[in-house]
């Protein structure tokens, strides 16, 4: 019977030393998850997109959108409109230059979802597109004699997302991203490519894109002074990764 008690004891003392290791490898693991999450939400989350939602009032969406002043080009200021949805059924009222709350923090989740060129001098705005979508970067036409880190830009150009091709119900950079340019007061707006992957400004007129066919890279590049687009260079190769944000 002493000899019963004891090997108790023993396997008593197994048991809790089994139980203490498991919990203190529960306890690690679930901070090491903690601490990769957390770190991974310190950088730059180019995957980051916006929902799509069927409708929202006026009086709500107040409260769901705000602007944002983000340059002034020639004779027209450009505000951005931010948000983390996108409606199929917002009322777009005229927008007006005047009482617009101006914002300068790009770090938050809101994403740009159109842009409003409003002129300097008969105060009438202008939407880029006619329905918002997520504008994942974009540049706007500057003067050669600007005094810029940045060279001569003929024309304003985007990469936007406007539909949901993976079915996700949301915008974001895994779905097309469209190429667009417009004349610098938004005006003349024009598709180049349905999707692409990179692109690259080739001298003063130049923008040399990416897209991707059938296992092939198609490099092409759109000349902004006579409105064309010719095929440089296809290569075979995997699926690039996009390099978009700019």
């Amino acid at each position: 019977m002493k000899m019963s008690v004891e090997k108790l004891k023993q396997v008593n003392t197994v048991f809790t030393f089994v139980f203490f290791i498991l919990i203190s490898l529960f306890i690690a693991g679930s901070l090491v998850y903690a601490a990769v999450d957390f770190l991974g939400n310190l950088g730059p989350s180019h995957d980051r997109g916006v929902d799509i939602i069927e409708n929202i009032d006026t009086e709500a969406e107040e409260s769901a959108y705000s602007t944002e002043f983000v340059s002034a080009v020639k004779d027209v200021y450009v505000f951005a409109k931010n948000g983390g949805a996108v409606s199929l059924g917002i009322n777009k009222a005229a927008v007006k230059a005047a009482g617009y709350s101006i914002y300068s923090d790009y770090t938050s989740a809101d994403e740009i979802l159109n842009f409003y060129f409003v002129s300097k001098t008969a105060q009438q705005s202008k939407a880029l597109f006619d329905r918002d979508a997520l504008i994942v970067s974009y540049e706007f036409a500057r003067e050669k004699n600007e005094k810029t880190l940045y060279g001569f830009l003929a024309k304003n150009i985007y990469v936007a997302v406007l539909t949901d091709t993976d079915g996700d119900k949301k915008l974001t950079s895994n779905d097309d991203t469209a190429l667009y340019v417009s004349e610098y007061d938004g005006s003349g707006l024009k598709k180049i490519s349905d999707d692409i992957f990179s692109y690259e400004l080739v001298a003063d007129t130049g923008l040399l894109f990416c897209e991707y066919e059938n296992g092939r890279c198609i490099y092409k590049c759109y000349n902004m002074t006579d409105d064309t687009v010719k095929t440089v260079f296809t290569a075979a190769g995997r699926e690039p990764e996009k390099q978009l944000f700019r």
